[in-house]
């Protein structure tokens, strides 16, 4: 059984090495996007997620679920290419929660919200993501230029804690095997919001949920916030959003958007 994971691990290595080679990553967010999906991969093996037949799958729900890996490696209902986006269009940021690998494309919030409105919106979700990855998707894809930009923060460790040395840490809690070697460090870090890591880009809105309370952010940023409070038959027993839940995430969002005077024509 060693030898085994032995060689899927340098199986692994190998496989990542020659996807560099010949498919260059221009960026760590996009190697670290292409390592959660590889990472997701071997995830719904375990999880016996089975992969159907035309962009279709099977959810550790018994879900039969949409997917679809768009042109810039996320799971959207549709492609972005930065040089055809409109001055109108939104995008939607966030981690496994706006991924929708659980509840399907087709019952994410991006979708959802598209689907209630006439505008393109666009979903830009990280497995496993936090608000430094969405600051640099943010700068990345050139999302000043859209109408809104809708971030979606989901707990306290979307904000992660920053060292003495003004470094980000964003990795060290997924590392499981050093929890125990480490806990006193890992408990500070988990413990440390730092909500100054929030930026107040002018056309972004931000929803918060599970435990990330309104008035600690309006301390740091004047920008839209939307502050959620979802009952669990609005999600699955995992903690993510079911489509009822995203679908209330949907209406406080349409809300939002009037009252910042922004062009709804509703579909």
């Amino acid at each position: 059984m060693k030898k085994f994971f032995k060689k899927i691990v340098l199986f692994f290595i190998f496989f990542t090495l020659c996807y560099q080679i010949n498919y260059p990553v221009s960026s760590p967010l996009r190697l670290r996007t292409f390592i959660f999906n590889i990472n997701g991969l071997f995830n719904n093996i375990n999880k016996e997620e089975v992969i159907v037949a035309n962009g279709f799958k099977v959810n550790k729900f018994n879900e039969k679920i949409k997917f679809n890996i768009n042109n810039i490696g996320y799971n959207s209902h549709r492609d972005y290419h930065l040089d055809s986006i409109n001055k109108g269009d939104i995008a939607v940021i966030g981690d496994s929660f706006v991924d929708s690998s659980i509840c399907g494309i087709e019952n994410s919030i991006s979708f959802l919200l598209e689907d209630s409105i006439s505008k393109r919106v666009y979903n830009f979700g990280v497995s496993g993501g936090n608000i430094l990855d969405y600051n640099q998707i943010y700068k990345e894809y050139g999302l000043k230029n859209l109408d809104k930009v809708v971030i979606l923060i989901t707990g306290t460790e979307d904000l992660r804690y920053r060292n003495s040395n003004n470094q980000y840490s964003t990795e060290f809690s997924k590392i499981k095997l050093l929890d125990k070697v480490n806990k006193i460090r890992l408990n500070q870090m988990r413990n440390n919001t730092n909500y100054g890591l929030i930026q107040p880009y002018e056309n972004v809105i931000y929803v918060l949920h599970s435990g990330i309370p309104k008035s600690q952010v309006e301390k740091h940023v004047n920008n839209s916030l939307i502050e959620i409070k979802l009952d669990r038959k609005y999600m699955y027993s995992d903690g993510h959003f079911n489509k009822e839940g995203n679908l209330e995430i949907v209406k406080n969002i349409i809300a939002e958007l009037k009252s910042t005077d922004v062009q709804i024509e509703p579909k």
